[in-house]
Formats: C-alpha cells, structure tokens, sequence
C-alpha cells in the first residue's frame, strides 16, 4: 500500500503520516468508551469487597443494599453490624440500638467512605472517554492531521499524567528514504476487555488494507489522488 502510493511521486514520509493519521482515527472510532452509568457501578464495585477506612474499619453494601460495618475497635474481623437497607452512606439511625457507642465512630468512618466515593466518582466522570481519547492523543503527540470529523470531547479530553507516561509515539528514519512511526498504548482504559482498544487498532489497521486492495481493483489512480487529497499533497 505504501509503495504504491510513494510509486506516484511521494516520499515515505508524508505517505506513512497520512495513513496512521488515519488508522489511529479509525481505531479511536472503533473503540468503546465507557458510561456513567458503567462509572458509578465501578465505584460502587469498592464497596462490594468491602472496602476499608483505614485504622477505623471497614464498609460493606450488598447488591440487595444492605449496609455492613466493622470497626477496628471492635476486635474481630467478623463481627459485623447491619445499619442500613438503603445501600446509601448514611448516618447510624437513633433506632439502631445495639451498636451503643459506636456510633460516632461509625459516622466518622462513614464521611471518610463518602468522601472517597465522591472523588473516585469525579475522577472516573472526568476521564469517561479516555479510551479514545489515548488515540486522538498519538496523533497530537507525532503532529498529524486530525481526522476531521474526531468528537471534540475526545481530541479535547483532559489526559491524566499516569495515561500520559503510557503512550508513546516517535519517528524513526534510517537512510535517505527508510521513515517509519512507532507508536505505543498501554492506557489502561483502552486495554481493557469492556473498550477492547487493541482489537480496535487491529481492526483499523486490517480495514484500511482492505479499503486499499477494493479501490486498487477500480483504480489505483483515483485511490492515490482522493488519499493525496484528504492529506493535502499531490500525486504525479
């Protein structure tokens, strides 16, 4: 594919920028991105196991929406305290009686829970889309044309620094001629199983060779000069 469009008076360069311009749009497009409503599940998840308040205890919700607690002063690990069948982090109701004067300290531990909650849930809302994002990012990083129709909220999206530090993208030239682009994406949120971010790269790339053997069978000419054309450089 390459060499047939370098055959019409291109250099490597432009012709290998332009195509991952577009194969990188199109893995961003094909890969899935996750809801809200998958977000707030993912928070809820750390109280399933139940999750700790550390040096105070621990907080368990249920599916069916019972609340559990355990405090550390109470000495076992399974002596637990039902509060709740809300599946909300409330304050110890007056009519829970057998807690005593645990209660402060179980609505101390209670505010420590919420205030985790409502971070982990802003962070995880601010970065809903990451997972394309992190391909609209590989083409800011090498400095390729954007796909023009890329959603803004995507090729604008915030990216953490941790995500940041996990791509990658340089070019390499080797000789007068022998240009090629390295690219690397270990966000989390698009390697895994729900966004399938790599099978999405593997199916782009697949998808243009594909788009080029059907055009090249019509006419190879047309195919470079419409290629050129989106890329803005011209073909002999």
């Amino acid at each position: 594919m390459i060499r047939h469009l370098k055959g019409y008076g291109q250099s490597t360069k432009p012709v290998v920028r332009a195509m991952t311009s577009e194969v990188l749009g199109l893995a961003a497009k094909k890969t899935r991105t996750t809801t809200f409503t998958q977000v707030k599940e993912s928070v809820n998840k750390n109280f399933r196991k139940p999750f700790e308040v550390p040096g105070k205890g621990f907080i368990g919700i249920t599916k069916a929406g019972k609340v559990w607690v355990n405090l550390v002063s109470w000495g076992s690990k399974s002596k637990w305290a039902e509060i709740s069948n809300t599946g909300k982090l409330k304050n110890v109701p007056k009519s829970v009686k057998r807690i005593g004067g645990s209660r402060a300290d179980i609505n101390l531990m209670i505010k420590a829970a919420k205030e985790f909650k409502k971070r982990e849930l802003k962070y995880k809302k601010s970065v809903v889309g990451l997972s394309k994002a992190s391909w609209y990012r590989l083409i800011k990083m090498l400095k390729l044309k954007m796909p023009s129709r890329a959603p803004a909220k995507y090729t604008t999206l915030k990216i953490p620094k941790k995500a940041q530090r996990a791509l990658k993208a340089f070019e390499r030239l080797r000789g007068r001629d022998d240009y090629s682009i390295v690219i690397g994406n270990a966000v989390q949120a698009c390697l895994n199983k729900n966004s399938n971010g790599i099978r999405a790269f593997s199916l782009a790339i697949n998808g243009k060779v594909k788009e080029f053997k059907r055009a090249i069978k019509k006419s190879g000419n047309t195919y470079s000069k419409d290629f050129a054309r989106r890329h803005g450089f011209t073909v002999k």
